[in-house]
């Protein structure tokens, strides 16, 4: 079954490949049958520069739950600079459903079983994000209701089940992996791969919210509430979203080094971002005034930075581009997402920052230095992209466009729209 009549294919991941000017776009196609779904994905792999394109197949079989199948046949990165691991579908008329994990060399096409008939093929349950570690020796699925959690050692043959359950729960993953994939926050505990707890910083009588992880893995935020009555509640989608009155923060190891508490007031405390090299966290002072629309709830707001040793905290004043001197980027990191969320430059030396006043999407950073990001208006369906120039310390509106993408990343100053497969050269080499 080759799918070729099966319509248009549907973008799924994007990747970089290594020490290569290439892209690799994962496209999925599925054509339901009378006993299930056929679904086959394939590599789009694209130069951008000599614009050279190829295609490889990477798996083909039917599943009798393609909800499952979407949630685990992922690929979880690169081995080197040639091979990808995954998860691949396979099964037949005449077999069920069952998964392999394979490796693939996107040069040569050949295809290694390293686990056959595993994982598991857990419908009506299906996969929380799975993720490869650092190191690259293993990777790790977890199942969402289920909570069973997949330990695969790549160079070894035999797969292995941490003794405890980490379950997640309608709409939420509770599962925060660290930037190197090497230990996990699961309902405010800290684990390792092995299952093994490591902190449990969480004060007694508070209830956890959420983790914020640095962008270098060094350091983490808990944030928690004591109460949840209306005046703490801000107007979110499918329910209110209680804001945070405490922040736990822990290094590496899951030990507290600074912790922060507003409880008895009014004010609530997140962290707006990271500046990894400064060994800084900037902290979100904010109100609730429900009487603004949801997305500008957060009143009164001041901003802090904090030094994540010392627990000095010094307040930073808004300011305009041109009088920040040396600017830093607070950078943000997801477990679930590449979107960096907003665009956030602070001057620790003289107590400043800036952001825009609408909410962005953040791209990335350019060859110049410069930072790039868009609005986006769902109702008007246009798009403006703007640049922050290093040089002149000015923000520069770029170009209009529709919104034809929410998913769109930079790389070596190429926008790439992964849903249209549309690229678009930004700025000088």
């Amino acid at each position: 079954m080759n799918l070729v009549d099966a319509g248009d294919g549907f973008s799924m991941q994007t990747l970089i490949v290594p020490n290569q000017e290439a892209i690799v776009h994962v496209i999925r196609r599925t054509e339901p049958v009378e006993n299930g779904t056929w679904y086959r994905k394939d590599l789009l792999i694209i130069n951008p520069d000599t614009r050279a394109v190829r295609t490889l197949m990477l798996m083909c079989g039917l599943t009798s739950d393609s909800y499952t199948t979407d949630s685990v046949t992922n690929v979880f990165g690169f081995l080197d600079d040639e091979h990808i691991v995954y998860v691949a579908v396979h099964g037949s008329e005449m077999e069920n459903t069952s998964y392999n994990v394979e490796k693939l060399n996107i040069n040569t096409g050949e295809k290694k079983v390293l686990y056959e008939r595993n994982p598991a093929h857990i419908s009506p349950d299906f996969y929380a994000p799975g993720w490869l570690n650092s190191r690259k020796d293993t990777l790790i699925l977890p199942a969402f209701s289920k909570g069973t959690v997949d330990v695969f050692k790549l160079n070894q043959t035999v797969v292995s089940l941490l003794k405890k359950r980490f379950t997640s729960t309608w709409p939420m993953y509770s599962i925060s992996r660290s930037p190197d994939g090497e230990r996990f926050w699961h309902e405010g505990k800290l684990y390792d791969l092995g299952g093994q707890l490591l902190a449990d910083p969480l004060p007694k009588g508070s209830f956890r919210l959420g983790v914020n992880w640095s962008p270098d893995g060094r350091f983490s935020a808990h944030s928690y509430a004591f109460e949840d009555g209306d005046e703490h509640r801000m107007a979110g989608g499918e329910s209110d979203i209680v804001a945070p009155q405490g922040l736990v923060i822990s290094d590496q190891s899951g030990r507290t080094i600074q912790r922060f508490e507003t409880k008895g007031t009014h004010t609530h405390v997140e962290i707006a971002g990271w500046i990894p090299e400064r060994e800084t966290a900037i902290v979100h002072y904010y109100g609730i005034d429900k009487n603004k629309p949801i997305d500008e709830q957060k009143a009164d707001n001041r901003y802090k930075a904090l030094q994540l040793r010392t627990g000095n905290l010094s307040a930073l004043e808004a300011a305009e581009t041109y009088d920040l001197d040396e600017w830093e980027l607070v950078e943000s990191w997801s477990p679930y997402s590449r979107f960096n969320g907003q665009i956030f430059v602070a001057d620790l030396n003289k107590g400043k920052f800036w952001r825009p006043e609408e909410k962005v999407s953040y791209l990335g950073m350019m060859k110049e230095g410069d930072f790039l990001w868009r609005t986006i208006d769902y109702h008007s369906g246009k798009s403006v992209f703007y640049r922050l120039s290093s040089a002149t310390k000015t923000v520069e509106q770029l170009f209009e466009g529709s919104v034809n993408s929410y998913s769109m990343m930079l790389h070596n100053n190429w926008l790439i729209s992964d849903l249209d497969f549309n690229y678009m050269k930004i700025g000088e080499e």
